[in-house]
């Protein structure tokens, strides 16, 4: 899966500036920052999308929670 960032490379900074384009292949991220563009509802087969299409609705649940949690407790 390849797909653009939100970010562009004006707002990035320093080894992140070339991160505009998010590569993943067989379950691992091998470029780019995952923002806005990969996980949220305007996201045309983003990764939730494809991971729904992997592993079904029920696990698809569960990485929603898991990532609910993860985020809040970085905030």
């Amino acid at each position: 899966m390849e797909m653009k960032a939100k970010l562009s490379s004006d707002e990035l900074t320093g080894i992140y500036r070339d991160d505009t384009l998010v590569i993943v292949r067989d379950n691992e991220l091998l470029q780019g920052i995952l923002d806005k563009n990969q996980f949220g509802a305007g996201a045309t087969y983003g990764l939730m999308h494809a991971f729904y299409e992997l592993y079904g609705p029920n696990m698809t649940g569960k990485l929603f929670t898991a990532l609910a949690k993860l985020l809040s407790t970085h905030l």
